[in-house]
């Protein structure tokens, strides 16, 4: 799936969390944002996300090709690109 939106801030985590709650709490801390309300994937455990070391705060994110991969792209054209 290829996706837009506009990239509004960057959380590069400079501690481990302890657990799911601390997680949630430093997110919320930094985001200003619930962690169930925003985060894709909040559902997972925290052992899937434990040992990311960033997350991305995106605006106005929405599909625009269900089956277009990012090697479908020219990327001879100028595009900030994300894989996720």
């Amino acid at each position: 799936m290829v996706a837009v939106g506009n990239l509004d801030a960057v959380w590069l985590l400079t501690e481990e969390a302890g657990d799911m709650k601390d997680l949630q709490a430093q997110f919320g801390q930094y985001f200003r944002e619930k962690w169930h309300r925003v985060v894709m994937g909040a559902e997972k455990s925290f052992d899937y996300h434990r040992d990311w070391n960033a997350y991305f705060s995106v605006s106005g994110f929405r599909e625009c090709a269900e089956n277009l991969y990012l090697s479908d792209l020219n990327l001879s054209r100028a595009y900030n690109v994300l894989v996720g």
